[in-house]
């Protein structure tokens, strides 16, 4: 007998998309109305920025050292490394 899955149960069994940690940002993270830009998160507005959240992604890089000035998007950068986690491997840790 074949049960029938709803659209939404047939999704929540998809592998999550191959993106980079700055792409899966780009595409889901929303500052809040605190954050100095508000709206959605752009990479672009601070390039920096990008290097060092994608590396995160890369299996090989085992451990991660952030010296840098202050209001510089480390924080932000940091949550956004959280939301790639989180998406790529929901699972318990």
């Amino acid at each position: 007998m074949k049960v029938p899955f709803w659209q939404e149960e047939k999704l929540a069994w998809e592998p999550p998309e191959k993106l980079t940690v700055s792409e899966t940002a780009d595409k889901y993270r929303v500052l809040s109305y605190k954050a100095e830009k508000r709206g959605k998160w752009e990479t672009n507005f601070n390039p920096v920025a990008r290097a060092f959240m994608d590396s995160f992604g890369i299996d090989c890089v085992q451990e991660m050292w952030l010296v840098k000035p202050t209001q510089s998007s480390g924080t932000e950068s940091l949550l956004n490394m959280i939301l790639y986690a989180i998406l790529q491997d929901p699972g318990q840790a």
